[in-house]
């Protein structure tokens, strides 16, 4: 039996779909309209998606990577606590609301690790102060 394919990129494209088709603005990985770095800083209020290293992959014997949990940071950015406040509630609504890749299940499950708090961040955007609020979800991934 050959096992499950499973694929990260699909998983990570189809949050920062579910963010822009809330209308976010949402970077991939980093606050910019490009990966890359090549394009303009997004900006605030805005999101970001981060994958974090971790997760897990279960199955049967057959298959042992048949399930994932996989970790997902979304820094959600805003000019001042309520518009950062903002932006984690849309994030929520629409983590909650359902993410959807192709031949897999989702579950989406919100970790608190403390990192849902908004804090102001004197580094980010200087000479401007931001404010950050960094919400993690796992997201429980099974074959259709």
């Amino acid at each position: 039996m050959a096992l499950t394919a499973l694929s990260q990129r699909d998983h990570t494209d189809a949050v920062i779909a579910t963010l822009r088709a809330a209308g976010l603005s949402v970077g991939d990985g980093i606050r910019n309209e490009q990966p890359d770095g090549s394009g303009e800083p997004l900006d605030p209020p805005c999101a970001v998606v981060h994958p974090i290293p971790g997760g897990t992959r279960t199955g049967t014997l057959d298959d042992h990577v048949k399930h994932a949990d996989l970790v997902y940071q979304i820094s959600c950015v805003g000019l001042t606590r309520a518009q950062a406040e903002w932006v984690r509630d849309r994030v929520e609504e629409a983590m909650l609301g359902g993410v959807s890749v192709p031949g897999r299940l989702i579950d989406v499950i919100r970790i608190d690790f403390g990192s849902a708090v908004v804090r102001r961040d004197d580094d980010v955007g200087a000479p401007e102060l931001f404010f950050t609020s960094m919400p993690r979800y796992r997201l429980s991934s099974t074959p259709a």
